[in-house]
């Protein structure tokens, strides 16, 4: 999330997130491509992480958001579950 969203860096999606990759933001289309269109073009974007949980392979970041939509501040969670190479 910090490499994605703090440094902009586009290759963390390849690195970290799967194929397909559910989205829920209804702002955003599935996959990985709203994700890859919407972050170079985020200009005062701020991601401050409040609570990272883990549970077997899931984890859970509840984060606190600015920047990001036009209703302004936002606490948002994201759920990931993270699976070795086969």
């Amino acid at each position: 999330m910090r490499e994605l969203f703090v440094e902009k860096d586009l290759t963390t999606l390849e690195r970290y997130w799967a194929i397909p990759s559910i989205q829920h933001s209804p702002n955003l289309p599935k996959g990985t491509d709203g994700l890859r269109a919407a972050v170079p073009g985020l200009e005062g974007f701020e991601w401050n992480p409040e609570r990272i949980f883990q549970d077997g392979d899931y984890v859970i970041a509840l984060s606190r958001t600015s920047g990001w939509s036009p209703e302004g501040d936002a606490a948002i969670v994201d759920i990931f579950r993270f699976e070795e190479d086969a």
